[in-house]
């Protein structure tokens, strides 16, 4: 072997000797720029693969992706942002994330089920398990859909007391803010946690007609909620001596909002009474006539 090999040899064993030895050394503690996730598996599988997913997913077919993401938000506002749905994309991974488990769960019943009855038993629980998926894909939509119409109902059945409250404040003296703000202090229900809202914007700006305004836009123009800001802005901005009996007009109207309510709430309540005593029936009719028919099937096929 000539000399430049042995040379050139030799600075490759000494270059590999130094990398062992340096890769052997101890370390020093790096400095961390980023802090370490804390947060549970749940979470951080939702963040890093089911809301990717489901924004891909969602794109198929779909032309109008902005129109779609506007809608949910505008829904999400209104529902007061339910926990645990905090933006478009979360609400996307969690139906996507409750479709994977449901089917999931299914899918591993069948196969449970398979290994006790044969494989034949894995055709009735595919579509089981599909539509199982598809129900646990839509869970997220209804939710958000029923806290609106909760919120909703709770506002109106709120609304009348609050403007009476607001209304004896005016009668007393006081100017419609101030009136409000005081509200805002005291203790309440839905509308007086609005009305606290409004009354911190107030007190930051000093424009009360654009801190109502605010109050329908972060609400996502709920309509129970602009109505009543609405009128009041309308009542503020014409000032005179008729903003205490506006008031008493607009919890009158909100009275009959909430006799609406009842009547319908208790022709709901009326349905339903009966659908659990027609199953009834259906299950004592069994009992009672099933031995009868499954003799008189005997005899007719003996």
């Amino acid at each position: 072997m000539s000399t430049p090999m042995i040379l050139l040899f030799a600075l490759i064993a000494a270059g590999g000797a130094v990398l062992t030895v340096n890769a052997l050394a101890p370390r020093r503690a790096r400095v961390q720029l980023l802090q370490a996730d804390t947060r549970p598996l749940a979470d951080r599988l939702l963040t890093t693969f089911f809301v990717p997913a489901a924004q891909r997913l969602s794109r198929i077919g779909r032309r109008d992706m902005q129109a779609q993401q506007t809608d949910l938000a505008t829904r999400l506002a209104q529902a007061a942002y339910p926990s645990p749905f905090t933006s478009p994309e979360n609400v996307l991974g969690y139906q996507l994330f409750t479709a994977a488990i449901f089917a999931g769960m299914v899918g591993l019943f069948g196969l449970v089920l398979s290994l006790l009855v044969g494989a034949g038993a894995l055709g009735f629980v595919l579509p089981l398990a599909l539509g199982v998926g598809a129900l646990g894909f839509v869970m997220p939509q209804k939710t958000i859909n029923n806290t609106i119409a909760q919120r909703q109902e709770q506002l109106t059945l709120d609304a009348a007391s609050t403007l009476d409250r607001l209304a004896i404040y005016v009668a007393a003296g006081y100017a419609l803010p101030v009136s409000l703000r005081d509200l805002a202090q005291r203790p309440g229900g839905a509308w007086i946690a609005e009305m606290r809202q409004i009354a911190g914007e107030y007190a930051v700006t000093g424009d009360f007609p654009a801190a109502l305004d605010h109050a329908g836009e972060r609400n996502g123009r709920l309509p129970e909620i602009v109505r009543v800001t609405e009128r009041l802005k309308a009542a503020y901005e014409m000032g005179g001596g008729g903003i205490a009996q506006t008031l008493r007009r607009m919890s009158q109207d909100a009275r009959i909002r909430i006799r609406l309510i009842l009547t319908e709430r208790g022709y709901k309540n009326a349905v339903m009474m009966v659908i659990p005593a027609f199953f009834a029936i259906i299950a004592i009719a069994l009992i009672l006539i099933a031995p009868g028919a499954v003799q008189m099937m005997q005899v007719l096929g003996g």
